[in-house]
């Protein structure tokens, strides 16, 4: 039996935590077993019964023993408001078989009182965009409600994309500050939200939670938040490459100083879009030790391309004068200045077939 108990707090939010000691006797003549002391708040006015979050673990006790850890529970987020007595009960869950068991309960002096909370819910969330890039905005329209009894502080909207494969969500990037809510009061808005770089391409529903600062004590803090019936593909960076390298006349012999005409055709095979890009031209030596590669006189702008879209440029470039002599492939490598930020920057190079020999003249 409890046959002592502190008394809590005189008021107290849904989800608030308080300690509370309770002091266990074994008054029978046979030891114990371990067991657990339960807690409770009784209403004064309708004496309907709520349980309190947490419990006592109390040691075997030999007869006559007593033993009172001080513990901490909490008050549900779901408790109504009022007035009420505070219960402890000696083997709360009632796993053995006692004496007596009209006993194990015993009252707290005092009372405790529940304040009223309000109850923020994201009460509708448009579809997001059917795209959207890494790094790209996404519109996003959501309605944050009041269901509570009593007016809701300011607070914050938090916005998540959630993968549709059920692994853990990604967090958007931006948010909606929404004013004091009276009882019933709604909050709609239009946001505009960015997806973050390190994102994971893939598909997505949008999620909108209220009170994501978790500022405003509620009536129920497991549903405030809502997702969307519609989904989002996040789609992936892209990846520049050059697919093919054909020199005019190759193989051929060019003297330092003389020209090669190169025909490129870079693609886009990422799933995102590339911006305007530029891509070099270098001189590879086909000999093992020879000369490190070397830039030819040249350069070609790459208009943007979508995913998976390509195109085909013809440039004339010359060999630079202090260029060593000897036998090369020309190397086209796409994003030279590495401007873009891509699924792969190991695919942007690609050498020709037809070889060139360098002379000095």
């Amino acid at each position: 039996m409890v046959v002592s108990v502190t008394g809590p707090p005189t008021t107290a939010f849904p989800g608030d935590p308080f300690p509370v000691t309770a002091v266990v006797k074994n008054v029978g003549t046979e030891a114990a077993p371990a067991s657990t002391t339960s807690f409770y708040l009784v209403n004064t006015s309708t004496g309907v019964k709520k349980n309190l979050k947490g419990g006592q673990n109390v040691a075997p006790l030999a007869p006559n023993a007593t033993v009172g850890p001080t513990v901490t529970i909490s008050v549900y987020s779901d408790t109504l408001a009022g007035t009420y007595k505070m219960q402890a009960c000696a083997d709360g869950p009632k796993t053995f078989t006692e004496a007596v068991e009209s006993n194990n309960c015993t009252d707290a002096a005092g009372t405790i009182t529940v304040v009223d909370v309000p109850n923020l819910v994201v009460s509708s969330i448009g579809n997001p965009p059917a795209a959207a890039p890494l790094g790209g905005p996404i519109k996003l329209t959501s309605q944050v409600k009041n269901l509570g009894n009593v007016q809701a502080g300011a607070s914050h909207t938090k916005y998540f994309l959630v993968p549709t494969d059920g692994s853990a969500r990604k967090d958007l990037k931006g948010g909606t500050d929404v004013p004091a809510l009276s009882k019933g009061q709604a909050f709609s808005i239009l946001e505009t939200l960015t997806v973050f770089e390190d994102s994971t391409p893939g598909t997505y529903r949008a999620q909108a939670c209220a009170d994501g600062g978790n500022a405003v004590k509620e009536t129920n803090e497991d549903d405030n938040c809502m997702t969307s019936s519609g989904t989002i593909h996040v789609t992936g960076k892209p990846d520049l490459t050059i697919q093919t390298v054909s020199v005019k006349n190759a193989p051929l012999s060019v003297a330092r100083g003389g020209s090669l005409t190169i025909t490129i055709d870079p693609k886009n095979l990422g799933e995102g879009d590339a911006a305007a890009t530029t891509a070099k031209f270098l001189l590879v030596s086909t000999t093992v030790g020879g000369p490190a590669p070397k830039n030819l006189n040249g350069t070609q702008a790459v208009a943007a391309l979508r995913s998976g879209a390509g195109t085909t440029y013809t440039k004339i470039v010359t060999v630079f004068n202090d260029t060593a002599a000897g036998e090369y492939v020309v190397q086209a490598c796409a994003d030279s200045l590495d401007i873009i930020d891509e699924a792969s920057e190991l695919n942007n190079c690609t050498n020709s077939a037809g070889k060139v020999t360098v002379t000095v003249p």
